[in-house]
């Protein structure tokens, strides 16, 4: 998630100026509305109806049912409780996502050239990560290594030269000053290194989100990729290699920092490039092998979702490529920098009923895989490095948001037809023949007023272009907030161009201010208020609870019906998280690792930690930052397992008994964390509760069964022959 998506994005003007049809959603002042009639408020109690066909879908998707849901995320912080998490991923799923790993950690350590390296892979938190993507690898799963310029090779002019609000928080966002280096001495030895770590094949994504790390010329980042490609394919012909990770909307993103970008998008113009540009002799154009992009805190149904896939593959085909080059949303979730972090909207029925419905808007628009915001915290609840949006607590507790991706991985088998009747409910089911068993993943999530004005604008957007670029070219037109998401508050339209509308274009715009005004009574008229935190606290005390109807169509009636939920009744919600992470017993790791830090023979290598270890035990708080005696920077949490107090000690001159009775010691503490760790997994709480529905017939033949939703809701129903 970039730090420019809190900012105004002045070249997206062009293109978005056009969106300035908003006005015509809000504005008090237009003379059409005047006339206009009240849209009837939704009834609350009329409910929702999904229908159910044995017919294929018009829309296939390819994301769900292929075991690409389950724990796909970006991981960045090994340790402990991350090892612990993913092997319960691994022991107790049908199928795993793909893993997104950084190269920061390595490169951030990594001092100069070949010895360099060697230092820098000692790292005993790229020992961690490392043992986590193997893991992941040999269970069949994609692994994708995001990459960027080691730090002793970055351009330091160049990044120190920076005012310190525009300079990227790491060296490693800056250009090589040696391109030659960097493909022919740097990346080699990465690829080699990962290549017999984890092995071949590997995906390599290069750069993340460009439009607000890269520093330099656009023209110097497509070199980039193209001295990557080359080092790539001589370390692993087997290799996958693609990019770019534009932050917000890909179709208009460009370099920020780069003023002759110039409005066309960057990666439009990256796949022309790469293109036009070959590997070598008998390689006439740069692999494309996938595409990535992030995008954040969007309505479920927001038409992004759809028309970035459709874009971008317009842009592969247009310069040769196939069209069907697999796309991922390698960053998604709620914005992670705002209120939300605060709430820990995960471990809310909120945060569950957006990761299931935006999944399936995903598995519709025709992403192959994805990688949410994180796997598992940064840090403690609260802390400072802490960005709490992620599946997991940094115990390894799981979040409502996990139990969401756990409904959806149990889709197996054909997918079926469903229709819904209602914009703010999602359905997808799934016959798996082999089990006799129909499964149907159900999600209500109900859009914050933002987030519905900005599906308005988008579907109005790309129904009616030639309309909103023609007002697009208006200099009275005013926008205001945060134009990479399409919201905020949006400035009223001149009258002159309301003057100039025909009467079909006055149909339009009537029909986008009558559905803003529909969905703004139906939250309402379920109770929930115009902020999205607004929905952990429901109007009135309590949530509405709608009536749901779910139709079996020409489906074989079935003679078991089973439900599971997450509402908010039924759900990990983040009392329940503090409990069970109060139930796992870190003490004895601590006191390990504390211990042998004292008994450093060459004295204490980090004042910090000093400070916190004069009670003689380091907390489980502690997440910090030092300095070992070789330089390297290592960050010392009980959280993180032995290789970090390993490092310390070995770096102080520690002797091999030392090391063996911390072994011992940590190997004893880890034994009884992981006896508590499985413990919670067994716990009320973590497991999906399902109860038994009757299924109806009524007098004409149709088959149903009734249930209740509430406006942030996920239901997983089972239906047995």
């Amino acid at each position: 998630m970039s730090h420019a998506e809190k900012n105004s994005q002045r070249r997206l003007l062009t293109y978005l100026v056009s969106l300035a049809m908003a006005i015509l959603l809000v504005a008090p002042g237009c003379d059409s509305q005047a006339n206009s009639p009240d849209p009837p408020v939704p009834d609350a109690g009329a409910g929702i109806v999904v229908t159910l066909s044995s017919a294929a879908p018009q829309e296939p998707g390819i994301l769900l049912g292929q075991g690409e849901i389950f724990g796909a995320a970006n991981w960045w912080g090994p340790g402990t409780a991350g090892l612990l998490f993913v092997d319960h991923l691994i022991d107790n799923s049908s199928g795993l996502g793909t893993l997104r790993f950084s190269t920061e950690p390595m490169y951030q350590a990594w001092s100069d050239g070949q010895q360099g390296f060697v230092d820098a892979i000692q790292s005993p938190e790229l020992a961690t990560a490392l043992e986590l993507l193997r893991l992941w690898y040999t269970h069949g799963k994609r692994v994708y290594i995001n990459l960027f310029t080691p730090a002793w090779l970055a351009d330091q002019d160049l990044y120190y030269g920076l005012p310190e609000h525009l300079r990227p928080s790491s060296l490693i966002f800056a250009p090589p000053t040696d391109l030659g280096r960097y493909e022919t001495e740097a990346l080699p030895q990465v690829v080699a290194f990962l290549r017999d770590a984890v092995g071949p094949g590997l995906s390599y994504e290069i750069w993340n989100e460009p439009n607000s790390y890269w520093i330099a010329p656009t023209e110097e980042l497509f070199a980039f990729y193209a001295a990557s490609v080359r080092a790539i394919r001589r370390g692993d012909p087997t290799a996958r290699i693609g990019g770019l990770s534009m932050a917000g909307d890909a179709r208009f993103a460009v370099i920020e920092q780069d003023p002759d970008a110039g409005d066309r998008p960057t990666l439009e113009r990256w796949i022309e490039f790469c293109a036009a540009t070959p590997v070598d002799a008998t390689e006439t154009r740069l692999p494309i092998d996938f595409v990535t992009y992030h995008d954040y805190n969007l309505a479920p149904r927001d038409a992004r979702h759809r028309l970035q896939p459709e874009t971008i593959r317009q842009w592969l085909v247009q310069s040769g490529y196939p069209g069907d080059v697999p796309l991922l949303n390698t960053e998604w979730n709620y914005n992670v920098f705002d209120d939300t972090r605060s709430h820990n909207i995960n471990t809310s029925h909120v945060g569950a009923a957006h990761a299931a419905a935006t999944l399936m808007h995903f598995h519709r628009a025709g992403l192959v895989s994805h990688n949410v915001q994180s796997l598992i915290d940064l840090g403690e609840p609260g802390g400072t490095t802490n960005i709490v949006s992620h599946l997991s607590t940094a115990s390894g507790v799981p979040r409502a948001s996990y139990r969401a991706l756990e409904m959806l991985d149990q889709l197996q088998g054909e997918e079926l037809s469903a229709e819904v009747d209602n914009p703010w409910a999602h359905a997808v089911p799934f016959l798996d023949e082999e089990a006799q068993t129909l499964r149907v993943v159900i999600a209500v999530y109900t859009p914050s007023e933002e987030q519905s004005q900005a599906v308005i604008l988008q579907e109005l957007y790309a129904a009616n272009g030639d309309l909103l670029q023609r007002f697009g070219a208006s200099p009275e037109v005013e926008l205001q907030g945060l134009l990479a998401y399409v919201k905020g508050e949006i400035s009223q339209l001149s009258s002159y161009w309301l003057d100039a509308l025909s009467a079909d274009e006055e149909a339009i715009v009537e029909e986008a201010r009558h559905q803003y005004r529909v969905e703004s009574d139906q939250r309402e008229a379920w109770g929930i208020g115009p902020e999205k935190l607004d929905a952990l606290q429901p109007v009135g005390g309590g949530y509405v609870q709608i009536p749901l109807r779910l139709r079996l169509g020409d489906l074989p009636t079935p003679t078991t019906a089973r439900v599971a939920r997450l509402d908010s009744t039924e759900v990990i919600n983040q009392t329940l998280v503090e409990e069970l992470d109060a139930s796992l017993d870190d003490s004895a790791l601590d006191a390990a690792c504390s211990a042998a830090y004292q008994a450093l023979p060459g004295g204490t290598v980090c004042p910090e930690l000093d400070e916190v270890c004069q009670g003689g035990v380091l907390t489980l708080s502690t997440d910090l930052f030092c300095a070992s005696a070789s330089g390297l920077a290592f960050e010392f949490s009980s959280r993180l397992s032995i290789w970090q107090t390993q490092g310390l000690l070995v770096d102080a001159g520690g002797t091999a008994a030392q090391l063996a009775a911390l072994a011992d010691a940590y190997a004893a503490a880890l034994q009884a964390y992981q006896t508590d760790y499985d413990a919670m997994w067994q716990s009320p709480p973590v497991q999906l509760a399902f109860e038994t529905r009757e299924v109806q017939e009524d007098d004409t033949g149709e088959v149903y069964i009734d249930l209740t939703v509430e406006p942030y809701s996920v239901l997983l129903i089972e239906l047995g022959q």
